[in-house]
């Protein structure tokens, strides 16, 4: 599938349906916001690609932070990183009412 915004964007997906959805965009010399078809999968990822940002903000306070010599252990810090992240995402889910002491933290 290709799509054309700014540049052409080319994606292969065998999750989604080669179908289009419309998405609004905001275009350079207009006001208002136009309707343009988008292929689902580049707007499946337009609404999830602040996650990697998400991830990378919360790795800045709770990563393992450890230089290694060896590949492989960097694998592990990288794995033992994801797994922090990710119980903190299964722990807010789980405590949706409770305030964290990483909610104040940018």
């Amino acid at each position: 599938m290709a799509w054309h915004n700014s540049k052409v964007a080319v994606c292969i997906s065998n999750i989604h349906p080669p179908a289009c959805v419309l998405m609004r965009r905001r275009m350079k010399g207009l006001a208002d916001r136009t309707e343009l078809n988008c292929p689902l999968a580049l707007a499946e990822y337009n609404t999830s690609m602040g996650v990697i940002d998400d991830f990378d903000r919360l790795l800045s306070f709770l990563s393992v932070k450890l230089h290694c010599m060896k590949w492989w252990h960097a694998i592990f810090y990288f794995l033992t990183n994801l797994a922090l992240v990710n119980a903190l995402h299964l722990w807010r889910a789980a405590h949706p009412d409770s305030a964290d002491s990483m909610d104040g933290r940018a």
